[in-house]
């Protein structure tokens, strides 16, 4: 996952983000959360260590922790519209933030769109056709998601726990009936994490990238009955964390 999108920003100052999170999904032993004010420290050296995205360098300048609670604040109001959910990653025992992920943006799609290089979400939120627009095709809601974990805290389970807990709320709680995601070509790392521990190798496509102009990606998508047997798989394995 690379640095989150940035959510639509209104045309007025967003309110101040509160203190107390919007979305809180608990885990054995993570804390997936809406960002406060507190967390933008945190946040922010997150997304500064280039060690946390080997294959997809941070942006430069490095936002600050400021700009990270202005973002704060628009991701909230975003979440609120049922545009997109953030969430840090707290580490239970200690409260610490080892993580970054939740929901980068919602949107109605076909019931019956191919999984290609045609689900990617375009992270303006949900956009329901409007009336001639194909309007009478059947729709459903996918959202777009990614995950990213402080590389201190590499091969301790903590992106699979946090994502399929992400996961597991956005069928059940979120209404959605596809999920997708997509990586750098060159992140072998995630493909890896998602071929091998999540066992989806069957829903991963290529297609043309939105980094790079003449360039290509890797993409996921699956629906929940995709997800409820990769689950069920992970279960015989011993391997399902929540």
């Amino acid at each position: 996952m690379s640095a989150p999108a940035e959510a639509p920003v209104a045309s007025d100052a967003e309110p101040p983000t509160p203190d107390t999170p919007l979305y809180t999904i608990n885990t054995p032993r993570l804390i997936l959360r809406s960002p406060v004010p507190a967390d933008a420290d945190a946040v922010s050296a997150l997304f500064a260590d280039e060690a946390n995205f080997p294959f997809d360098p941070p942006q430069q300048p490095t936002p600050t922790p400021a700009d990270y609670r202005k973002r704060f604040a628009r991701w909230h109001a975003a979440a609120i519209r049922g545009e997109s959910a953030f969430m840090v990653v707290e580490r239970r025992e200690d409260g610490t933030i080892i993580g970054f992920g939740g929901w980068n943006g919602f949107e109605y799609q076909p019931a019956a769109a191919e999984k290609t290089e045609e689900d990617e979400v375009s992270r303006n939120g949900d956009d329901k056709p409007a009336a001639g627009d194909g309007a009478t095709t059947p729709q459903i809601r996918v959202g777009d998601t990614g995950i990213v974990i402080d590389h201190r805290h590499w091969r301790s389970g903590y992106a699979r726990e946090a994502f399929c807990a992400t996961v597991e709320s956005g069928f059940t709680e979120q209404g959605l009936a596809r999920v997708v995601l997509d990586t750098a070509k060159e992140n072998y790392v995630w493909r890896t994490f998602m071929r091998d521990g999540l066992g989806l190798a069957a829903n991963e496509r290529t297609r043309p990238s939105g980094r790079k102009k003449d360039d290509w990606e890797y993409a996921y998508a699956f629906d929940q009955a995709e997800w409820e047997a990769a689950k069920q798989a992970l279960r015989a394995q011993g391997k399902w964390p929540l």
